[in-house]
């Protein structure tokens, strides 16, 4: 992952429409980013698989979109972090409920990087994918753009 992340966006996920919201918003924030309709699928199914599997054992938190930096190449970075969903404080790879697993194959799957961690009561997940060639260089200005488009936007269609 790039160290000096841009922020885009942060949902919180109290509940099962907070998980399809940030799927939605996965998908409005890979369009503004230049990503075609079919990574755009794939970004928010990433999204939606880690989301949903995640809070059906009891996880809940944040799914924080931000850009890499501010130089090519950029990527878009997703940080799920959260807690409630390990109970023991620590979870090793291999013990992880197959749905979550699943979740995690996807995510794999759909993304260019993925790290892990569990740390107390808590998870925390890096996807981050490589902006197109063609996209436009995002800046600090360009995002507060995309921000303020996204406010206008609904977060569950």
């Amino acid at each position: 992952m790039h160290a000096i992340p841009l922020p885009v966006l942060t949902v919180t996920v109290n509940t099962e429409l907070d998980v399809i919201g940030a799927s939605h918003r996965a998908r409005q924030i890979a369009d503004f980013c230049g990503f075609g309709a079919q990574d755009q699928v794939r970004i928010a199914s990433a999204i939606s698989e880690l989301a949903k599997a995640l809070f059906s054992h009891g996880w809940v938190g944040n799914v924080g979109f931000a850009i890499s930096n501010d130089v090519r190449p950029q990527a878009l970075v997703v940080d799920i972090s959260g807690s409630g969903f390990d109970d023991t404080g620590t979870r090793r790879p291999d013990t992880w409920p197959e749905t979550v697993e699943m979740g995690f194959v996807s995510a794999r799957r759909f993304m260019d990087k993925f790290e892990m961690s569990t740390h107390g009561h808590g998870t925390r997940i890096l996807l981050s994918k490589t902006l197109p060639d063609r996209s436009s260089l995002m800046t600090r200005g360009s995002i507060d753009a995309a921000i303020s488009m996204l406010g206008t936007l609904p977060s569950n269609v």
